[in-house]
This record gives structure tokens, sequence and C-alpha cells, in this order.
């Protein structure tokens, strides 16, 4: 059995290092980190760890390509593949061409029966396409933390964000497997309960709920 982190949204490295930083064991692991725009940057603050595997692709639901589009060039966050963002500004009119894959199979051709798997999913409303797949995977799953971003969008994007994250809710209360949901609104989720530690500790506590914040 191997230990697996899955990091869906590298951006510069952060949740690598905050992981590092949490698990005393993270040497051991084999930790996977997708990011399709600031990639260079996550490979150089990745650098120094040498179970991490950086891989320049949207994940989503498909393979081949699809468009990103960035944000301005003094943020190096809060790029997406959705419309409707009303923060960060996002350049509609500017979109990249970038790789997608497919997620859940990519999953279940680097995941083996009987690994132990945390996954963190923060894609800046992409999240909300994977959903609906989620399931297919989650009996293999151990600990799933999504940031939620619907908060984020005009209002009828928001809508058809919030209806999609109920259904995934209910379907997902009958896995054996820690879900952190969190839509906290004008804070910093890094520094409240966004910590893997903590998130180890509930799954070795056979603590299976889905726990949300400020949803």
């Amino acid at each position: 059995m191997d230990k697996v982190f899955l990091d869906l949204g590298g951006n510069l490295g952060q949740s690598v290092r905050r992981f590092y930083s949490e698990v005393p064991d993270a040497y051991t692991w084999r930790i996977y980190s997708f990011e399709p725009i600031e990639f260079d940057s996550l490979v150089a603050g990745t650098k120094k760890y040498s179970n991490v595997v950086c891989i320049k692709a949207v994940v989503g639901i498909k393979e081949g390509k699809t468009t990103i589009y960035p944000t301005g060039k003094l943020q190096r966050q809060g790029s997406t593949t959705e419309f409707g963002k009303t923060t960060g500004g996002v350049l509609y009119d500017n979109g990249l061409e970038v790789d997608e894959i497919d997620f859940v199979k990519w999953f279940k051709s680097f995941v083996r029966p009987g690994d132990f798997v945390i996954v963190k999913i923060n894609i800046e409303g992409g999240e909300y396409r994977l959903m609906p797949y989620l399931p297919k995977i989650l009996p293999q799953v151990s600990g799933l933390y999504i940031k939620l971003h619907h908060y984020k969008f005009k209002d009828l994007q928001k809508s058809r964000m919030i209806k999609i994250y109920n259904q995934f809710k209910e379907q997902a209360k009958q896995f054996n497997t820690f879900i952190y949901c969190d839509a906290a609104e004008g804070r910093d989720s890094d520094k409240g309960r966004y910590k893997f530690g903590w998130m180890l500790k509930e799954i070795e506590a056979g603590n299976h709920s889905v726990l949300e914040l400020a949803v």
C-alpha cells in the first residue's frame, strides 16, 4: 500500500510545502501536483522534494485541449475554466489553450486498490465540473478537501454550481471518506481548518463526515 497525495490546483507549490510541514512522513508519499498556468513556478517551488511529480494540465472530465482564462499580470492565482467569475480580474478575452486530463481515468491508472489517498481540489470553479464524477473514485479516497468557489460567480452560474454541490454532498455521504468542503468567503481558509495534519487525525479517528465551512 502506498500513501498518495493528489494536489489539484498546485499553483506555486504552496499546498505541497504545507503538506510537508504538517505530515512528518511526507517524504514517503507519492505526490502529484497539477497546474496548467504557473507550472514553472510549481516546479521551482517543489524541486527540493524528490517524490513530487508536477503535471502541466487542467484536471477535468475529458482528454484533449481546453481553454483557461488567466487573471491580470500582477496576480498569480485565480485562473479559471469557467465563465462568469466576478473576482480576480479574469481576462476572458485572453483565453489560453492548455491540456486537459480526464481525472477519473488518470486516477484509475495511477492509484492502486488499497492505496491510502488524500485529494485536495482548489481549481477556481472547475470543481463543479468534477463533482458529478468524483463518486466513481471516492471508494478509494480516505480524505477529500474541496475549496468551493460559487460565491465568486454571477447569480445564474452560482445557482447552478450550488445545485451541483448539493447533489454531490448527498451522494458523498454513502462513502467512508472524510470530506471537507470550504466556501469561506472573504477570508483565507488556509489559516483555518485547511490543514493536512488535522485531516489525517480526523481520518485516523474514523471520521467519515461531510463537513462544511460557510457553505
